[in-house]
């Protein structure tokens, strides 16, 4: 996986970079300053995450340069804000990971290790016909699910339920064709197992009215992530 480093301390990057590639990561530093400037693009297209370690005053203008460029785009970012209110603007902005310092670069391995191993389950469940994205705030988990509502869903979710307490579920990503009517009463068996820690979110009414008519209790579905969260 390649590691793309913007920081403001060319040493501080370049000592990152080099413990790193020892822990089998590939990559490359650029300065905060060129942060404006065109060799940007090439950059955050290469990188398949993103590592930002710059100045508070850069910290912001940086992560909007990378989303312009690549709303999906992993951000990891390295900081000491003190503020609250600062942090959460920063969150806002919409990174993956914010890591306070000082740490322990193996956490930050680790960090790095688990996205790694979440995008390749990623990749292989796009070729079997379906995606399943994962979020995780605090202790509640987003399942986001795309394509074909097949059986080996239910066993990711599964295994996702084994190591959380609370999941919602996103079907927002499937439409009412690509349900199959015997993976619909898997999950149902799912949910009714786990009532108090689950929900589903759902804004099409149709697949909302399939659920409800395979059995699926109609107080789990909620129109957003919000409202579930709140539920909880």
């Amino acid at each position: 996986m390649y590691v793309g480093i913007i920081s403001s301390i060319s040493i501080s990057g370049n000592n990152l970079l080099s413990f790193l590639k020892k822990k089998g990561f590939s990559g490359s530093v650029l300065s905060s300053n060129q942060v404006s400037k065109d060799t940007i693009a090439d950059f955050v297209k290469k990188a398949d995450i993103i590592i930002v370690d710059v100045f508070p005053s850069y910290l912001k203008e940086t992560i909007s340069k990378i989303k312009q460029l690549d709303a999906n785009k992993a951000i990891f970012v390295l900081g000491n804000n003190e503020s609250y209110t600062d942090l959460l603007e920063v969150l806002k902005l919409g990174i993956y990971k914010y890591i306070k310092k000082p740490f322990d670069l193996e956490i930050l391995n680790k960090l790095l290790k688990e996205y790694q191993s979440k995008e390749e389950i990623n990749e292989r469940n796009i070729k079997k016909g379906f995606a399943i994205y994962t979020r995780k705030v605090n202790d509640i988990i987003t399942v986001n699910i795309f394509g074909y509502f097949q059986e080996e869903i239910i066993k990711e979710l599964k295994e996702i339920l084994k190591n959380n307490t609370k999941v919602i579920i996103s079907l927002n990503g499937i439409s009412s064709s690509n349900l199959n009517p015997e993976t619909l009463g898997k999950l149902k068996e799912v949910l009714q197992s786990n009532t108090s820690n689950i929900r589903i979110v759902l804004l099409r009414e149709k697949i909302k009215n399939i659920l409800v008519e395979e059995g699926i209790d109609e107080s789990l579905i909620y129109p957003n992530e919000f409202l579930a969260v709140k539920s909880f």
